[in-house]
């Protein structure tokens, strides 16, 4: 209602692998789609980019025997607590693991020497690394529903990780040329960047949207064609006697 990006939200479309990636940070199970967070500590929390952690006045960070983060606002009953080390939308990494599965995945996600800020988990098979992860800086040009500019510039070949969920839809292209996007952290967009200036383009169209709009679009042309051809359909004899009678009531 608020138009506020929230880690924890009640999203219907949440993917699977977002519900498992919570449940890194959060407490419930695994159907619930709103779930609260449990371990504001963990470095999961970095790596989605959460700025702010809410809590009702009543309860503190203390009362779960978390340390404390500084606090930014209390309004309407509910506390804002400001997280420090939230990293960026998107960022460079300078080393990968490489998994085989979503759960091999969630697993090295869930350790607690994981450090997202050095490291993403990428998802894919036969991937080689045969040369060193470089830093740089991300520059975000335009960022829109259904389209993503970025300027990132690499001192060497590098890897571009983010906290953008990788649905079904979404390309990639690097000065122009199409770029595979891979499954990063878990659930998200990574892609690798050559040395030098970058300029990423990440677009996003439904494959089965353009057959639907087809669908949709035929079965009206039908629908009017047949009620041009035969008419707008007749009530029945009986409910035809109905009316009279009841205009004659």
């Amino acid at each position: 209602m608020l138009k506020i990006p929230t880690a924890d939200g009640d999203n219907p479309f949440a993917l699977k692998r977002i519900i498992a990636l919570r449940r890194l940070f959060c407490a419930g199970r695994w159907w619930e789609r709103q779930l609260p967070v449990k371990h504001p500590g963990s470095p999961i929390v970095d790596m989605l980019n959460i700025g702010f952690l809410a809590a009702p006045s009543g309860e503190s960070l203390e009362t779960f025997g978390l340390k404390p983060l500084p606090l930014a606002l209390e309004t309407a009953g509910v506390r804002f607590y400001q997280h420090p080390h939230a990293l960026p939308r998107f960022f460079l990494v300078r080393r990968l693991q490489v998994t085989e599965s979503a759960d091999e995945s969630f697993a090295y996600l869930g350790r607690p020497d994981f450090n997202p800020s050095e490291e993403a988990v990428v998802e894919a098979n036969n991937l080689h690394l045969n040369q060193p992860l470089h830093g740089g800086e991300v520059r975000v040009e335009r960022y829109e529903a259904n389209r993503v500019e970025l300027r990132a510039i690499a001192s060497g070949p590098a890897f571009l990780a983010s906290s953008e969920v990788l649905y079904p839809g979404w390309r990639a292209t690097i000065n122009g040329k199409r770029t595979r996007l891979y499954m990063t952290n878990g659930a998200f967009r990574g892609i690798f960047l050559n040395q030098g200036v970058n300029r990423i383009v990440l677009t996003y169209w439904c494959e089965y949207l353009t057959g639907g709009i087809l669908i949709s679009a035929l079965s009206a042309l039908l629908i009017v064609a047949s009620l041009v051809l035969h008419g707008a359909p007749r009530a029945n004899s009986s409910t035809e006697r109905f009316y009279a009678a009841s205009r004659h009531a």
